[in-house]
C-alpha cells in the first residue's frame, strides 16, 4: 500500500538498510491478484486486456490471467522504444519504427500497447500473450507473504520507461545522466560518472558505512567511482552474496546494504536469481526467502529495514498509467546524440 502519513516517528531507532533490487516484473505481473486478499492493494479486476493491434477495433482482446509457468519462453522488450509502444501502443498509418511521443497530451497513458510490442520479440506465434498473465498469491508464496504481512507500495513506478542500466542507476545516483536504453559494450567499458556523485560517496562523506553483496559480476562495477573499490583484492565495499549471509550471522552487516542478485548475463539469464526472464522465477523468490529469513533470526531485525524492490516492469503488463516525473536536474552526458 501507500506509505501512510506522519510515519516519521515509526523510523526512529533504525539504523541499517538492507536493499535486493531485483528484475524485470512489473506490479500486476507480480501482486495483481493480490486484490482478493486485501483490498488496499491497487490490483487487477480481471477484465484487464490488450489487443494485439490496438488500431484495429476487430482485434480480439486477450485478458489478464493466471500465469501457466514459472519460465518466460522469451524476454519482452525493455528498451525505451519499447515501453513507448507498450504505454502509449503502435502509431497508426505511420512509420511503425518511430514510437509513440510521451506528451502531457498523451496522459494517461492507455497502456494498450503490451502485446504488440511482445509480438516483435516471440519465436513462437501466441507466447506475446505471456505478457498479460500474473501470478496469483498461491504461487508466489514468498513475495505474497512478505507483501500481506508488511507492506506494498501500490505507486512505486520505474524511474524511467526503459530498461535496467538507467533505472539502476537511478537508485545508485538518482540520475541515469541521459542514458535511456541499454549501454554499449564500450560506454560499460569506458565505466559511468554522475555530476552529482552517487549515494555512496555521500555515505562515506557523512562517515557512513556502505557494502555491495552481489553474485557474479555486479553492475554497479560500471560505475566509474566503483571500479577501482570492486577489482581492489583487499576491497571490504564489495562482498560476495554468500558473505552477507556471514555478516549477518557474525553481527558485521553495514549501515547501507545494497544486494546485486546473480544475473546470469552470459546464458541468457537461464540460471539466474535476479527474476529476470529467462529465470525461473522461483529462483528469485528463494533469494528473498533467504535474506529475509536471515535478518529475521538475528540481532539486526528490530532495527533494521529490508527493501524488495524491482528495478522496471521488464514489458510485462500493468493497468496503472505512470506519471509524469520531475527531471533531474543533471547534465544529460549519456543522452542519443
Amino acid at each position: 500500500m501507500e506509505a501512510a502519513p506522519n510515519t516519521t516517528s515509526r523510523f526512529q531507532g533504525i539504523k541499517r538498510f538492507v536493499v535486493l533490487m531485483l528484475e524485470n516484473r512489473s506490479f500486476d505481473h507480480l501482486f495483481g491478484y493480490l486484490t482478493a486478499v486485501n483490498s488496499q492493494v491497487m490490483g487487477l479486476t480481471g477484465s484487464e486486456s490488450n489487443q494485439k493491434d490496438p488500431n484495429s477495433p476487430d482485434d480480439p482482446a486477450i485478458k489478464v490471467g493466471r500465469a501457466s509457468s514459472f519460465v518466460m519462453t522469451f524476454d519482452p522488450g525493455h528498451e525505451f522504444y519499447d515501453v513507448q509502444v507498450q504505454l502509449y501502443g503502435p502509431l497508426k498509418d505511420t512509420d511503425p519504427s518511430l514510437p509513440p511521443i510521451a506528451n502531457p497530451a498523451h496522459y494517461p497513458a492507455p497502456m494498450t500497447g503490451f502485446i504488440a510490442s511482445a509480438n516483435q520479440a516471440v519465436d513462437y506465434s501466441g507466447d506475446e500473450n505471456l505478457v498479460m498473465e500474473c501470478f496469483q498469491p498461491d504461487q508466489l508464496p514468498v513475495l505474497t507473504t512478505l507483501a500481506i504481512e508488511f507492506a506494498v507500495f501500490n505507486f512505486w513506478y520505474s524511474s524511467l520507461p526503459g530498461p535496467t542500466w538507467p533505472n539502476r542507476f537511478f537508485v545508485h545516483a538518482a540520475t541515469s545522466g541521459g542514458l535511456t536504453d541499454s549501454p554499449s559494450t564500450s560506454q560499460i567499458l569506458a565505466g559511468f560518472s554522475f555530476q552529482n556523485d552517487t549515494i555512496y560517496e555521500r555515505l562515506e562523506k557523512a562517515d557512513t558505512a556502505w557494502c555491495i553483496y552481489h553474485d557474479g559480476l555486479p553492475q554497479t562495477a560500471g560505475i566509474s567511482s566503483l571500479r577501482d573499490e570492486y577489482i581492489n583484492p583487499f576491497t571490504e565495499k564489495f562482498q560476495d552474496i554468500e558473505d552477507f549471509f556471514e555478516d549477518v550471522k557474525k553481527g558485521g552487516l553495514a549501515d547501507y546494504n545494497f544486494i546485486e542478485p546473480r544475473y546470469d548475463t552470459g546464458n541468457n539469464y537461464l540460471d539466474g536469481n535476479s527474476m529476470h526472464p529467462l529465470n525461473d522465477i522461483r529462483k528469485g523468490e528463494e533469494l528473498v526467502k533467504r535474506v529475509y529469513e536471515v535478518l529475521r533470526n538475528s540481532q539486526y531485525w528490530s532495527d533494521t529495514i529490508l527493501i524488495i524492490t524491482f528495478d522496471e516492469h521488464g514489458g510485462f503488463y500493468d493497468h496503472q498509467s505512470p506519471p509524469a516525473t520531475v527531471p533531474t536536474g543533471d547534465d544529460s552526458k549519456y543522452a542519443k546524440r
